[in-house]
């Protein structure tokens, strides 16, 4: 609302702020955070380790390290929306 106050002192007339609403309840709703942190999780090819982010080394730009069997590869890049 600070925002809509500056902007009608600014332009001297009533501004929307439906649009600029940043706490959408349905939006939160619909974000499953597990989901989220699942998604960034990684899978050895050779061993089928589950590599969670804090356990991720990678050996160079496109090539990671498992932890538990120490196979170098190239992590899957999952299409977006799936």
């Amino acid at each position: 609302m600070l925002q809509a106050k500056w902007l009608h002192d600014f332009v001297g007339t009533e501004v929307s702020t439906s649009m600029h609403h940043i706490e959408s309840p349905s939006v939160a709703k619909r974000i499953n955070l597990e989901n989220v942190m699942a998604s960034l999780d990684k899978q050895c090819p050779k061993c089928g380790h589950r590599i969670v982010p804090s356990e991720i080394r990678r050996v160079n730009n496109e090539e990671m390290k498992c932890p538990a069997c120490g196979s170098v590869f190239k992590p899957e890049v999952k299409p977006r929306g799936k």
